[in-house]
């Protein structure tokens, strides 16, 4: 037993320090404001997060083991405050690059692959989320990332136009004589069959001119 308590409190020792590192790095997180390094700072906020868990999961077997030894228990609950602080950057970060990595797959695959609701259900979440995180910066003081959260959700917002098209022409229900009434009464023929075919050229037809003729 004796031995077993010396060597947890060696590693909790070492585990202390690495929560202070921890600390330090999430307290400096509002410095990362470089919209052209999203992909790379996506994938730290991920990093991040796997080493948050597994530190609150460490944490909590020491506090056991502590409660088996009779002694004192640790007090970990800075974790839990660093989990809040960190969340709206992991959001923030892992949903503009997740908006930015979808845009361009919606845009160049071809359109007749293209998921339309789950398409919605995306931008209406991600919208929902740079609204909340945007809100939680500006409540902290933070008015670049902030403003990175709106640059953001008016892209989304922007974007949001076109999904009652997408949704029409992507609609299971479609069928070869819908595709002829619409050539007929817009005076467009599209390619909806065709694997060329993207969202891309959908925009360079003009199709949402015409959206509610097609709706």
């Amino acid at each position: 037993e004796k031995r077993y308590k010396e060597e947890q409190e060696a590693e909790q020792e070492g585990f202390g320090m690495h929560i202070k590192d921890l600390e330090s790095t999430i307290t400096n997180l509002g410095q990362l404001t470089d919209m052209s390094q999203t992909e790379a700072y996506a994938r730290q906020m991920q990093e991040i997060e796997k080493d948050l868990k597994e530190s609150q999961q460490q944490a909590d077997l020491y506090n056991s083991r502590e409660a088996l030894f009779g002694s004192e228990v640790t007090d970990y609950s800075n974790l839990k405050k660093m989990m809040d602080t960190f969340d709206p950057f992991y959001k923030f970060w892992v949903y503009a690059n997740n908006w930015k990595t979808w845009k361009k797959s919606w845009m160049e695959d071809a359109f007749n692959t293209l998921d339309a609701e789950g398409m919605d259900k995306d931008v209406q979440d991600a919208f929902k989320v740079m609204f909340k995180m945007g809100k939680q910066f500006t409540l902290r003081d933070m008015p670049t990332c902030a403003s990175n959260c709106e640059s953001v959700r008016a892209q989304l917002e922007d974007f949001k136009k076109y999904l009652p098209l997408i949704l029409a022409l992507r609609s299971p229900g479609m069928r070869d004589r819908h595709w002829t009434q619409i050539a007929e009464d817009i005076g467009v023929v599209i390619p909806h069959d065709d694997p060329e075919y993207t969202l891309t050229k959908v925009l360079e037809q003009k199709l949402p001119d015409h959206m509610e003729a097609i709706v």
